[in-house]
């Protein structure tokens, strides 16, 4: 069952890639339906899942042990690709036009916005594979 839903919501996960992209390239993005889409992708990977219903909030809340390889297999991994992508397009174009210390105030903010986005929408496992990439394109490149 969860692979086959998993399936279905890799449509909707592609959706989610372009969300990224577009934000990046000053769109607006709807963040609160793309985190709801990757905490699926997250949920779905839980073994021995059990759904209750929070009493406070009505919301319904995923409990069991924790397997994100759905989560990696269909997000993680194409996501950090394309950050990284992007980010060495935009150092190439920061070191044509901008001083050192431009370079690194700009190195600097990207940094801590791709870090923003992992702790507000991301499982907090991307966080060091994600900054170590983009550590590894806008500082040691």
């Amino acid at each position: 069952f969860k692979q086959k839903a998993a399936y279905e919501m890799q449509r909707g996960l592609v959706g989610s890639e372009m969300w990224i992209r577009d934000r990046r390239e000053g769109e607006p993005v709807e963040w609160t339906k793309l985190k709801k889409i990757l905490y699926c992708y997250r949920m779905m990977g839980l073994t021995g899942a059990v759904i209750n219903k929070d009493e406070i909030t009505g919301e319904l809340a995923w409990q069991g042990s924790q397997n994100l390889q759905i989560y990696k297999d269909m997000f993680e991994g194409e996501f950090i690709k394309q950050t990284t992508e992007f980010y060495k397009k935009q150092a190439d174009q920061w070191i044509q036009v901008s001083s050192c210390p431009e370079y690194v105030t700009s190195a600097l903010a990207a940094l801590k916005k791709e870090e923003d986005k992992v702790l507000n929408f991301l499982d907090k496992e991307t966080r060091p594979k994600l900054l170590t990439s983009l550590e590894k394109v806008l500082i040691e490149e």
